[in-house]
């Protein structure tokens, strides 16, 4: 399929980020060169599952989405969930970021 991009990568483990309602949220990022193996929530406080409930289960969809799609974009997610998404997308497109070889 001439359509996908195949990314390289700095073989690794790398973590971005981010933070809802003030209380911090980190995603770890496990890739090999070509194949991102896994993307976990990492250090996720009770308060942040208790005002966010549907965080995990958000996170779940979009990370296997992103290992399936092998990248960030073009992700489809629930409108409902929007502001949750767009800030998780982001969290696990800056962890590829610092391992993408340019």
């Amino acid at each position: 399929n001439s359509d996908s991009i195949t990314y390289t990568y700095t073989p690794g483990v790398y973590t971005a980020s981010m933070s809802l309602n003030g209380n911090p949220v980190d995603i770890q990022v496990t890739v090999d060169k070509h194949n991102i193996n896994s993307i976990d929530l990492v250090q996720v406080s009770d308060a942040v599952t208790t005002m966010y409930p549907m965080l995990t289960d958000n996170f779940e969809q979009l990370s296997v989405a992103v290992m399936e799609n092998g990248s960030t974009k073009n992700i489809t997610y629930d409108a409902e969930n929007k502001y949750t998404s767009t800030m998780l997308l982001n969290a696990i497109q800056a962890a590829l970021d610092k391992c993408t070889v340019k």
